[in-house]
């Protein structure tokens, strides 16, 4: 998929268009789902919070699980 990608992006910048552009469009021209460098953000805070709790009751869960090992 990566490859296929990078062919896109190669084929796009060869014919003068923005990469990830339509190939119908005019050049210079690209969807507004496709991030450009240098505008990436970052996650929503709700969503850092999540991934934050996740990670935490999984390194919890190793740890117990440790310990319960440990015992026998």
């Amino acid at each position: 998929m990566l490859y296929r990608q990078r062919l896109q992006i190669e084929r796009d910048l060869l014919t003068g268009r923005t990469p990830g552009a339509v190939p119908g469009e005019a050049p210079g021209t690209a969807r507004p789902s496709v991030l450009r460098p240098g505008s990436r953000q970052g996650p929503p805070a709700l969503e850092s919070a999540i991934a934050a709790a996740t990670v935490a009751l999984l390194v919890l869960d190793l740890a117990l699980a440790l310990r319960e090992r440990a015992r026998r």
